[in-house]
């Protein structure tokens, strides 16, 4: 009797053991789990602001080189000014106009408008239709900016390439312009360099908005 008494006894205390090392290893267990979740939650975080870090020196970078470009559309520009003022004042005042201002000022202004495209675009100059996009909601946002950011590098790079073979058939063939004579392909491989930082100025704003729909 002594004997089942002492075993039912033992047993009671294996069962409380057990129980007692069951839940202590749920309650080492639960602070290793919140542990390894908050450590990938601070990984994730790391990751996310190195690449918001590298984002933004992109965008610095683009804009330099945007900036930098624009200098060229803006001498292309005044030279527009220039000759249309002499040309004007030459004509009616002295009777002897420029020869090929037609020429000088329409390839001017191919050099003002595409050497300033990349900058205006990171300023936001262009003109743009939003009514409808702005009533989404932001996640609907930034997958609509994701869109066009794509759409928008595609045409600039096909236009970029095409510029590229159409400069090379005009530098064979050795076109020039009606009047001045002026050689055509350096103003078609000038403004598919021009589409390079729009390119990236697209890219830019495609990778924005991507990280825009997963912050949301």
């Amino acid at each position: 009797m002594i004997g089942i008494i002492a075993d039912q006894s033992f047993c009671k205390n294996s069962v409380i053991s057990v129980a007692s090392v069951r839940d202590t290893f749920f309650m080492i267990s639960r602070p290793l789990r919140s542990s390894s979740q908050s450590s990938q939650s601070c990984l994730l975080l790391a990751c996310f602001s190195n690449v918001m870090m590298m984002l933004d020196k992109f965008g610095n970078f683009n804009r330099t080189v945007s900036a930098w470009i624009e200098w060229i559309g803006l001498i292309g520009l005044l030279l527009v000014m220039v000759i249309t003022c002499v040309d004007v004042v030459g004509s009616k005042l002295f009777r002897s106009p420029v020869f090929g201002a037609l020429d000088i000022v329409m390839l001017a202004q191919l050099v003002a408008v595409s050497f300033a495209v990349a900058y205006a675009l990171i300023l936001g100059k262009h003109v743009s239709v939003e009514f409808f996009v702005a009533l989404l909601p932001r996640g609907l946002q930034a997958f609509v900016a994701c869109i066009i950011s794509f759409l928008g590098f595609t045409l600039f790079a096909l236009i970029a390439w095409r510029l590229c073979v159409y400069g090379y058939d005009l530098q064979t063939w050795q076109e020039v312009s009606a009047t001045a004579l002026i050689p055509l392909y350096p103003f078609a491989y000038g403004i598919a360099f021009a589409s390079i930082p729009v390119c990236l100025v697209f890219t830019h704003d495609f990778i924005a908005a991507i990280l825009e729909m997963v912050k949301r």
